[in-house]
Formats: C-alpha cells, structure tokens, sequence
C-alpha cells in the first residue's frame, strides 16, 4: 500500500511504494495446472494490447517455474537454453506474440505466493535512488572486534513500474 509516514525520531518522512506487485494494471489466471493452451494464452494477454515490448521478463515462484518446466512445447511455443542478459541467466520461452525471459524468485515462496509470478516489461521498469550506492571500509583489527576488515553496501532505492498494462500478474484461480 503506497504511504507516506513520519518518523518522529529522525524528523522525517518515510515514503513507501507498496511494491510493483500492485502495481501492475493486469492479471492473467491460470488453471490448477498450466497447460501450453494456457501459455499461448498468457503470452497473448501479455504481448497484446498494451504498446509494450516484444520482450519481457516472467519471474515465478516454484510451483509455477516448475509448471513451465513440464511443458511439451511445440512450433507455436518454443523453449530455448540459457540466455543471459543484464548478467542473469534465464530460460528463454518464444511465440509468435512475443519472448519471455523465465526467473525463479524464491521471494515469491516465502511470500506463500509459489503459484504466482510477475510478466514484467524492463523498458518501462524504473529505479528511483534516494540514497546512492556507496561503500564505507570498516577496520574491525584496530577497534578489537576481528582479526579483519569489513566493507558495508549501502543504498536506499525502490521500483515503480511506469504504464501499468505492460506489466501483468499471474495467479491460480
């Protein structure tokens, strides 16, 4: 749920986005078990009708990855090996609509959500950073607490998906 709430103790206010899950102006829902019907059907509803790229990104959980896995895919559908792209690997699944790059994302198990997944279109994927990446060396031999030295990451940033219907969830009925 997007907010804006204020911290008493640092003076300032915390702005929250709700996630790109709510985000996302379609639903696609899919049967007990996703058959290549179905596939055609998803890929349809997320290539069509909305201006959006002829390449996107399917990130699922478990249940839903492995759905995809067990498919026989035919001419219309086709899988292909690995594909690596912005440095991650992924499945490549074509048709005649469009190409879906597949991700497993154990977030979605840990949500309870391992049915469900997100068709998202990267060109309309944006960052916003309100704290910039920066790193800070820690020397934890002179302070007494380790025998080494220690780097800390830190960034404060968050996803907004720009023109909702090119970005669709997926759900079991």
């Amino acid at each position: 749920m997007k907010r804006k709430l204020w911290n008493p103790e640092k003076k300032e206010n915390i702005m929250l986005t709700g996630g790109i899950w709510y985000q996302a102006g379609r639903t696609f829902q899919y049967n007990d078990n996703l058959d290549s019907d179905q596939v055609v059907e998803l890929m349809r509803k997320a290539f069509t009708g909305n201006k959006g790229s002829k390449r996107k990104i399917l990130i699922g959980g478990s249940q839903l990855i492995g759905m995809f896995n067990r498919l026989d895919y035919t001419r219309i559908v086709t899988s292909h090996d690995t594909v690596s792209k912005w440095g991650i690997d992924f499945t490549e699944v074509r048709s005649k609509f469009g190409t879906l790059y597949l991700l497993l994302s154990e977030i979605f198990d840990e949500c309870g959500m391992a049915e469900c997944g997100m068709v998202i279109d990267p060109e309309y994927l944006q960052k916003y950073s309100h704290v910039p990446f920066s790193t800070e060396s820690l020397n934890l031999k002179s302070s007494g607490l380790r025998n080494t030295d220690a780097l800390v990451l830190t960034e404060a940033s968050c996803l907004v998906l720009r023109y909702p219907n090119a970005h669709m969830r997926i759900v079991q009925r």
